[in-house]
């Protein structure tokens, strides 16, 4: 269930929306991301003098992946398993419907560019990253995530 407020569309007979050519891209550069992260880890493995911190950049890798498929999954949930944050009607249910699936796809993507930080900042020295570097990415990232999440409320206040 992706609990977005406190309103539900359970009343809402059907509402369908198709991905378009923006989500598939997104869905798309979700997965690259997530072999770039499995690449990059196994780069990092072979790398590294000292095998016994590889196995925190497998876990990350691993957890990238299952957050992946999770939040690539919650993208095809039904309306009635959504709680928006405004009150859904006929005559916003679309319009709500596709803000919070491109939503869901973008903050996979987002949250697979946080996870490649993570990756590189667990060994930055080795990877020939500037120390803090990795940090400073991590940073950015969140408050993308962050901003991601703000204009999508002021979309959906604007189309309820």
């Amino acid at each position: 269930m992706l609990d977005l407020g406190r309103y539900s569309a359970k009343n809402i007979q059907v509402a369908r929306v198709y991905p378009s050519l923006v989500d598939r891209i997104l869905e798309i550069v979700a997965l690259l991301l997530t072999l770039i992260i499995w690449g990059s880890v196994i780069w990092i493995y072979f790398i590294l003098h000292d095998k016994s911190g590889s196995s925190s950049v497998f876990a990350t890798a691993g957890c990238s992946t299952a957050i992946a498929l999770i939040l690539g999954i919650s993208a095809y949930v039904p309306i009635r398993m959504i709680k928006f944050p405004f009150r859904i009607t006929e005559h916003n249910a679309q319009a709500q419907l596709f803000l919070v699936r491109r939503l869901v796809r973008v903050l996979n993507v987002m949250a697979l560019l946080i996870f490649i930080t993570i990756v590189f900042t667990q060994h930055e020295q080795a990877c020939g990253i500037p120390i803090g570097m990795a940090h400073i990415c991590t940073g950015v990232a969140s408050i993308l995530l962050i901003l991601i999440m703000i204009i999508y409320y002021i979309f959906a206040y604007r189309y309820r």
